[in-house]
């Protein structure tokens, strides 16, 4: 997912937090996701992009978590 706009009053970080396996990762190797229950945008390691399943139950996961406040 592209970010085409960022609002200007909230700082971008030089790293972010994967939402998939937790690690910190530079934003350079990021990709945006979906936006967080306090409507935060979200990234993931571009690592996961070689594992589909991986990736794709790991959003899954997140969503669910966002969706009951875990």
């Amino acid at each position: 997912m592209g970010i085409i706009a960022w609002p200007a009053h909230k700082p971008l970080a030089a790293t972010v937090p994967c939402v998939i396996c937790g690690r910190t990762t530079s934003l350079q190797d990021a990709t945006a996701g979906m936006l967080d229950a306090r409507n935060n945008q979200t990234f993931a390691c571009n690592g996961h992009f070689w594992d589909e399943h991986q990736f794709i139950v790991g959003w899954a996961e997140f969503c669910a978590e966002q969706r009951y406040g875990m």
